[in-house]
């Protein structure tokens, strides 16, 4: 029930933007990948060429971060979207084979700046870890439907119907942003090249997860496009109809399997969740080894299997464990960052398939070419386990029972709002608390000349601490919880929002913040609150 609720709080706050992203997500690598296939091989040249999408990924993601990311982000994201958009109609509409590569660069360039700005809303939108898993998965579901609405038109030859339907995803997709333009704001960020480089050494394991996420996506389709171009079972006429076919079930497996695992992610916990993923997708590989030259294996069983692996360990590696890990500030350059490797991998899985045909003959020794990608399953759960598990511990998930009192107070150290939130009493002069609480804070940055005091900790309980422009939010509770620290931010910025001219010129009647409860309830969940009668 908690879980719908917070998710409805989500879709009425916030929801324009995010269906903007996920629709924005959604003409990502897999729409972008077939296409990209689909015109290279009716023009007849080598379909290795998708590397200069790939690349393109990678240059947008580094010019995001050194110049984009200064920009007003609606700006750079709307423009971004609807370049790609022109570019996937010019794509479609072409009759020159050099503006191929002229179109599949400008897909890339705004694929690496799309790709940071929606990552950085789902970062604003998923402020509960413990739903992280499910809300992802149901935006990931929709993508999966989507992409398999599209390849479903081209197997219907129907290239207007796939122009139409990217034209009215845009279309939805711009609705979506404008209604929601003020629902979320991405902060302008910036970077030099020392803490670009310093960024990448400090989180070494997490790079090389992402650089195997990227060359696993990437590894996945490529492999099967070679195996389906220049295997004797296959009929090169019906090429890009068997890959459409091997596409659409992938994709409808993972569709039926996205909202298990992202109950999983949120239950079990990341770590084993991708490790069950890489598993999964190894069985798909092995049944294509032990089936060699068996087309239902190769179009139906393998990519089913495959699906599964493919919908537990892709989302999260790129999605759920980057946006978890991100920094709370300037985080847009940290997606940025992510999006160079990934794409880096994603280019480096290209290469690879395509050099090993070079020295294997598909068909004749495709067993040998399937057992090569097998090493990529042997590096991931050593990298995977060596990450931090990010599904919140049994403390964060249940923190709203940990909170006991809710203290508001003044620059002046004055108590501004109390309320009691656990029925216990507390003996304690809460504006004699609220002077000492600010004296604290106050010297112990004079004397450390650090940032702000956050956290006094006790025997059985701690005082977690969030000062603002005009007042600093003060919570006792029994656990120090990342959860509880982001509901704090985003309520003493509604708070200040709300109060900000009563705050400027306040008078010490305490009675102007009465309807305070209101806010406490939004982001504490809770709704039965008990005044602390003494607070004033």
């Amino acid at each position: 029930m908690t879980f719908l609720m917070e998710s409805w709080k989500v879709l009425q706050t916030k929801g324009f933007k995010l269906i903007a992203g996920i629709l924005a997500g959604s003409f990502s690598y897999f729409i972008n990948f077939f296409l990209a296939i689909q015109i290279l091989e009716e023009f007849g040249l080598n379909l290795v060429w998708i590397c200069v999408n790939f690349v393109g990924v990678v240059l947008g993601a580094i010019i995001f971060i050194f110049f984009s990311a200064r920009k007003d982000q609606n700006i750079v994201f709307l423009v971004s979207l609807t370049t790609l958009i022109g570019s996937y109609i010019g794509l479609h509409l072409l009759t020159q084979a050099w503006l191929i590569f002229v179109f599949l660069s400008l897909t890339g360039l705004s694929l690496g700046h799309i790709f940071p700005i929606i990552s950085g809303y789902a970062k604003e939108v998923y402020i509960f870890p413990q739903y992280l898993g499910k809300w992802q998965y149901l935006t990931n579901l929709v993508s999966f439907i989507l992409i398999t609405i599209y390849v479903l038109l081209y197997l219907k030859s129907n290239t207007f119907g796939q122009i139409i339907f990217i034209l009215f995803l845009y279309s939805v997709a711009l609705l979506a942003y404008f209604l929601g333009h003020n629902q979320m704001h991405i902060s302008k960020n910036s970077t030099s090249w020392r803490k670009f480089l310093k960024g990448v050494k400090m989180k070494k394991r997490y790079w090389i997860l992402l650089l195997l996420a990227g060359f696993q996506i990437s590894n996945l389709f490529f492999a099967a496009v070679l195996i389906i171009d220049n295997d004797p079972i296959f009929s090169g006429d019906e090429f890009l109809t068997n890959l459409g076919t091997y596409i659409i079930v992938l994709f409808i497996s993972s569709s039926i399997f996205a909202i298990f695992a992202g109950m999983l992610y949120d239950s079990i916990g990341r770590r084993w969740s991708m490790g069950l993923g890489v598993i999964i997708m190894g069985i798909g590989i092995a049944l294509m080894v032990f089936f060699i030259g068996n087309i239902y294996v190769y179009l139906y069983i393998s990519p089913a299997i495959m699906g599964i692996g493919f919908t537990f360990l892709i989302p999260g590696a790129t999605m759920i464990v980057p946006i978890e890990l991100a920094p709370k500030k300037n985080y847009p350059i940290q997606f940025g960052i992510n999006f160079i490797i990934q794409g880096t991998g994603m280019s480096l899985g290209i290469l690879f398939d395509y050099l090993l045909m070079q020295v294997i003959t598909i068909g004749e020794n495709s067993i040998i070419f399937l057992f090569s990608q097998v090493f990529v399953y042997l590096l991931m759960p050593y990298i995977i386990f060596q990450i931090p598990e990010t599904l919140p511990s049994k403390e964060e998930l249940r923190w709203q029972q940990s909170v006991e009192l809710l203290l508001v107070i003044s620059d002046s150290g004055l108590p501004l709002y109390s309320k009691v939130l656990r029925k216990k009493k507390f003996q304690a002069d809460l504006s004699l608390t609220s002077g000492v609480l600010n004296g604290v804070m106050s010297i112990t940055e004079a004397i450390t000349s650090r940032s702000t005091l956050k956290t006094i900790k006790q025997k059985d309980y701690c005082i977690m601490l969030e000062k603002g422009k005009y007042a600093t939010l003060a919570v006792m509770t029994e656990y120090e919880l990342t959860t509880l620290r982001n509901q704090m931010i985003e309520f003493l910025k509604e708070f200040e929002e709300k109060y900000e001219k009563v705050l400027v010129a306040w008078n010490g009647d305490n009675n102007l913040f009465s309807s305070v409860y209101r806010l406490v309830v939004k982001y504490f969940g809770l709704r039965s609150i008990f005044v602390h009668r003494q607070a004033f």
